[in-house]
């Protein structure tokens, strides 16, 4: 009987291994933005949220290749924005000089993350678009 109780409890304990490894939730898929820069100008790229509570946000900026050596070569501004909780958020970019209040030029990003905490574009505007 005791070599019985041994194997039930490590049949249990498979199972619950396998049950919890099987309900594990797949991690939250990162949506990346991307904006034209130059950071030799200046300017660059501020961002507010309307809750960031439910997003974190991460940036860098890549400048583009160079083999000529020339100076003031620009790059991209990317935005990793990873979902934490579900809800609609606003994200609002504005390029500008640093110590100025004029926006050079803007973009708004409504988002939808789900229960699940996938992300998806609902809307964008602003007139960073209106040459692309």
């Amino acid at each position: 009987m005791n070599r019985f109780k041994k194997t039930v409890f490590c049949l249990c304990l498979v199972l619950l291994c396998f049950l919890f490894v099987s309900c594990k939730k797949e991690s939250a898929k990162p949506l990346t933005l991307e904006f034209e820069a130059n950071a030799t100008t200046g300017y660059s790229w501020e961002y507010t949220v309307s809750d960031d509570s439910l997003i974190e946000i991460k940036n860098e900026y890549r400048q583009y290749e160079n083999p000529q050596g020339f100076v003031g070569v620009g790059g991209k501004q990317i935005y990793t924005i990873t979902p934490l909780k579900a809800g609609d958020v606003m994200i609002r970019f504005e390029y500008k000089a640093p110590g100025t209040k004029e926006t050079a030029s803007y973009a708004e990003y409504l988002l939808n993350i789900d229960k699940d905490l996938n992300i998806k574009e609902i809307s964008h505007t602003g007139n960073y678009f209106d040459n692309k």
